[in-house]
């Protein structure tokens, strides 16, 4: 969601091995080295209770990364750059293997994107603990300019549902401490799985604020990013009016076009101390929306993209992706020749029989939006695509025979319909939908407020939902829920087999869909220019009830949304037991000043306060206000 070249060069992940280790090349050429077991395993020590525990643990961490970074400043006296300045992140958890990753400063000038810098070598090690006691696995990397001096090592032979603590070291200087932890076992019965969920982190929209209360959470399993993890604006093109581009500026200050200049951006990102120290602390599963490349992508362009001027839209595609790739904990997966694909980002995890979740790339396949919400021969056009022909036949095959109790579906835009009908409403409020979202003045029958969405793509929405009813099989797949971002506000929704007439209480509902809010990027009131609180006349702050008529007229045409929120900043939380899924919804609370008080996102203090919390309980398909918000995990 946003405003209105590249050579293939081969990564340079190449491992100097011992004869223990085992090197096997993916077909994009990057090198995953297998460790040599530096100590005998023995038993798996029994997963800790990190909310009993995990605060002495975050503690003790902290404190061991601090006296080791004082003591090798000390040693090393090299005070000009630091080794290990973006930190450390792991992601792509399986049962017996992970993903971790650095990036490698091997000198002040070789900062990322300038292609200098001559290879380096270093090692990684694995423990049980974080002093590194208790090694279990352990390797050697050598990384160049190739992939921009980053490292990505797929650790395998490690034992499910178990915590770990990781780290780089080059020429004697330690990295970051990271925690990883791997999924549980295919055979594992887990009492409950909990990430946390986020999207939508604009740098130059206020600071990470949201990501460092998630860091801190002790509770959580893995984070799950869907979406919009860089913006690709110009400094000041794109944010909030007052501070984009001055609070904090992006890197490079031009628009992002280049395979550099997607390097240069990521390493703004992680170059911001609360989104290190989240991924130092929480393992990730990550999707792309949108602005990992240009806004409104789609297969062969982008609404933000202009040909010619800006380069072949091809070129900059790959490039945006191999920068994901090299600086993103993901673990590449083979290409499947599909039409518009680079680099696949599709794929599934699973934990133990209770969750299969399914990560979708919702951009680099899809035809190109409609050029209007009104425009319903285009939105109806059945050779129209979002999935494309490979992903479609794999999300189906592997919902037709998952055995899980829940199916999750990690989901960059919204599959829920939100609709109007403009010829029911005051002119003001139709010149409004037109400003905003382009649908046209005096407009008969129901639109879409958003055809970027899975609402502009009927078709395809119709094969996955039409496969989930059971109308192809004769058997619905229970308890499929979508968990999603990009739009900057918070859903709860049931998905509707037939939005017509739908009655919460009786109608049928395929499943449900839950959406979080932004960390940084424009709500819809910041678009238009209305401030989150208001005072209050008392010396406090009230929300501002400018909003409130907007989220009315959403609920009043689409009976199936039971919950949505067009203003707040933060975090989602998802927890899934046998009985229900549940979303706690986190969001940021300032009163420190008016200026902080009426947008929190410029406050780097600010608090995260629970908003409220919904659920799915088992088979029903809808939801439903969830009793209490989550506690302690069991």
């Amino acid at each position: 969601m946003g405003k209105p070249r590249n050579t293939q060069l081969k990564p340079a992940i190449l491992a100097t091995v011992s004869p223990e280790d085992t090197v096997t090349e993916d077909a994009a050429g990057t090198a995953y080295i297998t460790p040599d077991t530096l100590a005998p395993r023995g038993d798996c020590m029994p997963r800790r209770d990190f909310l009993a525990k995990g605060s002495a643990t975050i503690a003790f961490l902290a404190a061991f990364q601090l006296g080791s970074s004082r003591a090798e400043a000390k040693e090393k006296k090299r005070d000009y750059f630091n080794t290990f300045s973006y930190g450390v992140a792991s992601g792509d958890p399986l049962p017996d293997r992970i993903i971790i990753w650095t990036r490698v400063n091997p000198s002040a000038a070789a900062t990322p994107g300038s292609g200098l810098g001559a290879p380096v070598r270093g090692n990684w090690e694995v423990s049980r603990n974080p002093r590194f006691t208790q090694r279990v696995a352990a390797g050697h990397f050598i990384t160049s300019a190739a992939t921009d001096h980053t490292v990505k090592i797929d650790v395998t032979c490690l034992s499910p549902g178990t915590d770990y603590y990781y780290r780089f070291s080059v020429r004697g200087e330690k990295s970051p401490v990271g925690r990883m932890r791997t999924a549980p076992s295919a055979f594992a019965n887990p009492s409950s799985v909990r990430f946390g969920l986020a999207s939508c982190s604009n740098f130059e929209a206020g600071y990470f604020t949201a990501y460092r209360h998630l860091a801190q959470r002790n509770d959580l399993d893995f984070i799950l990013h869907v979406g919009d993890y860089i913006y690709e604006y110009a400094n000041g093109a794109y944010g909030p009016a007052g501070f984009a581009g001055t609070t904090r500026a992006h890197d490079p200050a031009t628009e992002i076009t280049t395979l550099a200049d997607y390097r240069r951006r990521h390493a703004c990102y992680k170059a911001d101390a609360d989104l290190r120290q989240l991924h130092a602390r929480h393992t990730f599963i990550t999707t792309w929306d949108d602005h990992e490349t240009a806004n409104n992508a789609w297969r062969d362009g982008a609404e933000n993209h202009t040909e010619g001027t800006e380069g072949a839209w091809a070129d900059r595609k790959a490039a945006g992706i191999k920068a994901y790739f090299e600086w993103m904990p993901i673990r590449t997966t083979p290409a499947t020749g599909a039409a518009g694909e680079v680099q696949p980002v599709y794929r599934k995890f699973s934990f133990g029989s209770l969750v299969d979740l399914f990560m979708l790339d919702l951009r680099q396949y899809r035809s190109e939006q409609p050029a209007s919400p009104a425009d319903s021969a285009t939105i109806n056009d059945p050779s129209r695509t979002m999935l494309g022909a490979q992903q479609r036949a794999w999300l189906q095959g592997n919902l037709l025979t998952s055995t899980a109790r829940w199916k999750l579906m990690g989901n960059s835009v919204q599959i829920a319909p939100v609709i109007v009908v403009p010829s029911l409403l005051d002119q003001q409020t139709q010149f409004l939908l037109f400003q905003f979202f382009q649908i046209p003045l005096g407009t008969q029958g129901a639109v879409s407020l958003n055809t970027d969405s899975w609402d502009g793509y009927a078709q395809s929405r119709l094969e996955i939902l039409g496969l989930i009813s059971g109308q192809v099989t004769g058997n619905p797949i229970r308890n499929c829920v979508f968990l999603t971002g990009d739009i900057h506000s918070t859903y709860a929704s049931d998905i509707p087999a037939n939005p017509v007439g739908y009655n919460p209480a009786s109608s049928l509902s395929l499943g449900t869909e839950f959406v979080c809010t932004s960390i940084t990027s424009d709500n819809v009131n910041e678009i238009v220019g209305v401030a989150e609180r208001i005072p209050n006349g008392a010396g406090g702050y009230i929300d501002n009830p400018a909003t409130a008529s907007f989220e009315t007229l959403i609920r009043s045409f689409n009976a199936w949304v039971r919950d949505v929120n067009l203003v707040y900043h933060g975090y989602s939380v998802v927890d899934v037991t046998s009985q229900r899924t549940q979303v706690d919804t986190w969001i940021l609370r300032s009163d420190t000043s008016d200026q902080f008080a009426a947008d929190p996102r410029i406050d780097s203090a600010a608090t995260c306060i629970l908003r409220n919390s919904y659920q799915t309980l088992n088979l029903s398909q809808k939801v439903t206000p969830a009793t209490d918000p989550l506690g302690p995990r069991a």
